[in-house]
């Protein structure tokens, strides 16, 4: 039995202890879920981010007349501050390449605060900046001071499809969390 959800929590450790500019996140206080893809098709995501808490950390949220706060979530007695989802069989299939910059990707949205907000850059789109390139061209950057560090021991795995380690494994196995959503206050 391969757990996936294992593997993936050992290689963020890795890239985390490598990578200077991941110097900010306590790996203790993510949370790494698996959930299926609706199709393996070349059109959708392969992973995703849920920050814990509203902007700057703020633990409420108004919205108009209503007050919204995040449910707390712990896992083995911490406070978790963001759940990283990674889309099942579609993020396992990917390119080795293609799977490390998808999960620095989404360790590069964490906030430098690490308050449970994602990083927001200026302007109307605060998750990826005014440029997508700039975006994915610091990730890429990223994941090659990963490379750079070197043998990277807990990537191997993202160089097997998924049906390759289910064939080499009997079968993959990983955490599942029902997703999150802000709940309003009285």
């Amino acid at each position: 039995m391969f757990n996936y959800t294992e593997a993936l929590e050992m290689l963020i450790r890795e890239i985390v202890e490598r990578v200077p500019e991941f110097g900010h996140v306590e790996v203790d206080r993510l949370l790494v879920a698996c959930a299926r893809s609706r199709n393996n098709g070349p059109v959708g995501g392969y992973a995703k981010i849920v920050p814990m808490r509203f902007a700057h950390g703020a633990r409420e949220r108004r919205i108009g007349r209503h007050t919204y706060e995040m449910p707390p979530l712990t896992y083995r007695g911490r406070e978790i501050l963001y759940l990283i989802y990674f889309f099942m069989p579609r993020f396992g299939d990917l390119s080795y390449r293609q799977g490390l910059e998808t999960v620095v990707h989404e360790l590069y949205h964490i906030s430098p605060r690490f308050d449970g907000d994602i990083r927001r850059f200026p302007g109307r789109n605060f998750a990826h900046g005014v440029s997508q390139q700039r975006f994915d061209a610091t990730v890429a950057a990223l994941t090659e001071r990963y490379l750079a560090a070197g043998a990277p021991a807990a990537a191997a795995f993202l160089q097997h499809t998924t049906a390759e380690l289910r064939r080499a494994h009997g079968s993959l196995i990983g955490r599942r969390v029902p997703l999150p959503k802000p709940v309003r206050k009285g």
